[in-house]
């Protein structure tokens, strides 16, 4: 079993987004995009090539693990979803994803863009081409999809990126680059050699606040994370928070925490992997990551 190898690029990457993905687990087939909030069944070929299948069209009675209220980039790209994802192995469904993908490309290679005029975008660096589809845009962040881009122009502007400051926390590997600069601002910058295609997206510096952990209804079966910042959505039927400046002692002792409060039943974790997930003996599922290298090493949590 591979474990996040890529033969070209020593690294499982997201087929929607390019961002890294994380194996949920030491024997599993299954991997999960932090960035996208998406998971794929993986295959490994003879040839040492790997073939991703969208989770939810692959098993479609298994739920998906996360939901994805806090990845910024699963609400502003929710429109292109399903591009470039073999969802499952029917041919039809193949068919149709294939014409949803060039109605894309389409609108990308011929639509132009304006870079954004705010203070976000002066701080990333213009990327100046002639076509791109400006899927979201605001002073907290933006995402735009670039066509007919080379691979040498992709490596002009991501070294244009490195030198502007983008280089803390940062992930550069093949097609990718996803970083901080000092103060903050996010970028991430991936590129489709077979579509010619390069994304940007850049989101603003967060506002760290206080929170305060439910006394009453699911967020109870959980130990209380003892940590200063960070934010919590309480339903009824599931809980989700976001906790930031988390070390990575302190993400592994967190996990022991859940573990001995009940949530021992069926559990995998890979403290490495920043991945965790287990039930109780009611059938409740908590579901833990980490992301250590991100610039507010975050740990999310979700129960439902």
């Amino acid at each position: 079993m591979i474990e996040n190898v890529n033969a070209d690029m020593n690294v499982l990457r997201c087929p929607v987004c390019s961002a890294p993905l994380t194996v949920k687990g030491e024997h599993s087939d299954v991997a999960y995009c932090g960035y996208c909030s998406r998971e794929y069944i993986f295959e490994q070929n003879a040839d040492g090539s790997i073939v991703y299948h969208d989770k939810k069209g692959y098993h479609s009675a298994r739920k998906k693990k996360i939901a994805g209220h806090f990845v910024v980039v699963a609400a502003t790209i929710g429109i292109i979803a399903v591009i470039g994802i073999a969802v499952g192995k029917s041919g039809g469904k193949q068919s149709e994803v294939s014409k949803v993908h060039q109605k894309n490309m389409d609108k990308i290679n011929t639509n132009t863009y304006e870079w954004p005029d705010n203070e976000l975008g002066k701080t990333v660096p213009e990327a100046v081409f002639e076509n791109g589809w400006m899927y979201s845009n605001s002073s907290e962040n933006f995402m735009v999809d670039i066509g007919n881009v080379s691979k040498e122009e992709f490596e002009e502007y991501e070294k244009e990126c490195i030198n502007a400051g983008f280089n803390v926390n940062s992930d550069n590997s093949g097609n990718y680059l996803h970083a901080f600069n000092e103060e903050g601002y996010e970028l991430q910058v991936s590129y489709a050699p077979g579509d010619k295609k390069m994304s940007v997206y850049a989101a603003a510096p967060k506002t760290l606040n206080e929170y305060e952990w439910p006394d009453k209804g699911l967020a109870t079966l959980l130990p209380k994370p003892e940590f200063q910042y960070g934010v919590v959505l309480a339903g009824t039927d599931k809980v989700e928070a976001e906790i930031y400046q988390v070390s990575p002692k302190k993400f592994e002792d967190y996990v022991d925490d859940c573990i001995k409060a009940g949530f021992n039943n069926n559990y995998d974790k890979s403290i490495s992997t920043g991945y965790f997930i287990g039930y109780d003996d009611n059938g409740y599922e908590l579901y833990i990551s980490y992301e250590e290298n991100d610039y507010y090493q975050t740990m999310r949590i979700v129960l439902e």
